[in-house]
């Protein structure tokens, strides 16, 4: 089957049998979606039963953000999927190929089991009604192989919704961490005899797709759902008390847009204050907003605006994580939202690094970019889905993951005024082309890169001063050792154990937190 003819293939009904938490993981796709024979997109993790090879269709339009859904059966037949088919945690989806098919279509949104009834032929098949296993899609994405085969064989079914994991650490020798069994990591040859050894802990579970934690120094751990809730933990300690939880009004959630970054005030402990990101529809636009909301008496108190206009939300490339910087200035970093050209547009806050001030203005210092006759929000550019970034707490430089297009995730260090090139270019080829090189890239593969955290202490060992990256697709922790402008894999942490990672923070006590996005 050409590409055109795949591009082109649009869906008319959709079936579901899901959990709530999975409807806004099937947004999680490129501007096009999968393109190319349905051999490139084997057997999802998960598929039920000896389901057929599933291919995603359908096509993104940037102004038009909705959900790619996925064809169940081969695109070959592109066969009916009639609700009997569907299992009790699968997703069906109905495809059809109108007469006159446009590489324009839109991919439809998904619906609940109910509001669906009765089967759509594919007017090719005639009268013939073959139907096929349902398959839960967890990522198109994935490819086949190890990955999948092995989930597979294991029968491994990542549980629906999210939880929030705690690492605690105690400093231990090589032969001390190796000899503990339980395989939550693997370790290179250059570790050395001070690696610590590491414990996971499941501390929250059945939450909505976490994007971000954030723990206050009094203990209380913050969370968002990108559905669009704030939710207040008493403590970190496993099933603490949920002490509050607040929707954020007029919030979006599609795709991969929602209630997205957290980040607390520096003078959290005395002013409680603390800002979120959230993809709110305002004056009929879809725009990804930063808000600054009060803690006060256990709830929290909505207050201003900060930043309103220029960051395009999408369900795709949303990002939208931000932090405080050891400069006492709010970093934020944004995504494309599936239009490549606007991570070079300096009229777009999208596919940038934006650094502001706690109000939302602009500071003073930051960089007068080509073009522009003062500073903008945008102390960088070029980025294409930065699912995280964190400041080496050892130097105060800032690196920022940026998932790459289905090859080169490159992890970058921002520096005040760099072009990361994209869409002009992918991984390190772009020096010689006044664009920055990464301190990093994963080549021609990905894999799905999201939060990104360093973990620092005497606890963490020879690990001390390492980023650490959650990612998606591989289900996985990647430890990076960085020397300056440079990050080096050392240890994958975690393999498929809990799923999809979406991000990873450093906590006061010096544990690590990591959200899980099934």
């Amino acid at each position: 089957m050409t590409e055109a003819q795949f591009g082109g293939t649009t869906l008319a009904r959709e079936l579901m049998k899901i959990e709530k938490p999975l409807i806004a993981e099937i947004g999680e796709r490129e501007h096009v979606a999968v393109r190319g024979p349905v051999d490139h997109v084997v057997d999802p993790i998960g598929a039920r039963r000896d389901a057929a090879r599933v291919g995603a269709v359908g096509v993104h339009h940037p102004e038009r953000p909705s959900l790619v859904a996925a064809l169940v059966g081969t695109v070959r037949d592109l066969a009916t999927v009639g609700r009997h088919a569907v299992g009790p945690d699968a997703i069906g989806l109905v495809g059809k190929t109108p007469w006159n098919t446009t590489r324009d279509g839109y991919a439809p949104q998904l619906h609940r089991t109910g509001e669906v009834t009765g089967e759509v032929q594919d007017p090719r098949v005639g009268g013939e009604r073959q139907t096929r296993c349902a398959a839960r899609v967890e990522d198109p994405y994935q490819r086949g192989g190890h990955r999948a085969s092995l989930a597979r064989r294991r029968g491994q079914w990542p549980a629906v919704g999210g939880r929030v994991l705690a690492f605690g650490v105690v400093l231990a020798s090589l032969a001390t961490a190796c000899a503990s069994g339980g395989g939550i990591g693997t370790s290179s040859p250059s570790s050395t005899a001070l690696a610590p050894q590491v414990t996971d802990t499941v501390i929250q579970s059945g939450l909505i797709v976490p994007w971000e934690v954030a723990v206050a120094s009094d203990g209380r751990m913050f969370v968002t759902e990108r559905p669009g809730t704030i939710s207040i933990f008493e403590s970190t300690a496993p099933m603490a008390k949920r002490v509050a939880s607040t929707e954020v009004s007029g919030v979006r959630a599609m795709g991969e847009a929602g209630l997205l970054g957290l980040a607390l005030d520096p003078d959290f402990a005395r002013n409680q204050v603390l800002y979120v990101c959230a993809s709110r529809l305002d004056q009929g636009e879809w725009r990804n907003e930063i808000l600054r909301y009060r803690a006060s008496a256990g709830a929290l108190a909505e207050g201003d605006t900060i930043l309103r206009a220029g960051i395009v939300a999408s369900g795709l490339h949303d990002a939208c994580r931000m932090h405080f910087g050891p400069d006492g200035k709010l970093w934020v970093v944004t995504g494309d939202g599936g239009l490549p050209s606007r991570a070079q547009d300096l009229a777009s806050l999208n596919g940038k690094v934006l650094r502001i001030n706690a109000d939302g203005s602009v500071p003073s210092d930051n960089p007068m970019l080509k073009g522009q006759s003062s500073p903008s929000a945008v102390y960088a550019l070029g980025l294409r889905n930065p699912g995280g970034f964190a400041f080496d707490p050892r130097t105060g430089a800032c690196f920022v993951v940026d998932a790459g297009d289905q090859m080169q995730d490159e992890i970058d260090e921002v520096i005040a005024g760099a072009n990361f090139g994209w869409p002009t270019v992918l991984g390190p080829t772009g020096a010689n082309r006044g664009f920055a090189d990464p301190a990093w890239s994963s080549g021609a593969t990905t894999f799905a890169v999201a939060g990104a955290a360093f973990v620092s202490g005497p606890e963490w060992g020879s690990w001390s001063g390492s980023l650490v990256v959650a990612t998606l697709k591989e289900q996985d922790l990647r430890r990076f050792a960085i020397d300056g402008a440079h990050a080096t894999q050392r240890d994958i942490l975690l393999d498929q154990k809990y799923g999809r990672l979406r991000a990873a923070t450093a906590a006061p006590d010096g544990s690590l937190l990591v959200t899980t996005s099934n």
